[in-house]
């Protein structure tokens, strides 16, 4: 049994985040496989921030809190920004060339 509380949030994230996008899951996916869970639970929280943002929750801007806990791991940053990205495509807010969020 898998002891790293990272695990099983990280899944629950990525089937939220693919609720909105299936393209930013596999990002995700990319992620855990690659960085690990920890990584992935941060940056599908980013994400999921950003989904509640596009629905008109709040105003889409850069998000500091969830990119200092990936700022150990830079490595996943540009994945990170793919799956922000084609979650706001998908979401109908920006075309995926256009996105200029850094987080």
């Amino acid at each position: 049994m898998n002891r790293n509380p990272y695990t099983r949030l990280s899944h629950i994230y990525i089937r939220l985040i693919r609720s909105y996008s299936p393209a930013a899951s596999q990002a995700l996916e990319k992620i855990l496989n690659t960085h690990g869970p920890r990584a992935t639970y941060y940056a599908a929280l980013g994400l999921a921030r950003l989904a509640n943002r596009a629905k008109g929750d709040a105003k889409i801007d850069s998000d500091e809190f969830y990119a200092h806990h990936l700022s150990d791991m830079p490595e996943v940053m540009p994945l990170y920004q793919e799956a922000a990205g084609v979650l706001l495509s998908d979401m109908g807010q920006v075309k995926v060339n256009d996105l200029s969020t850094s987080v």
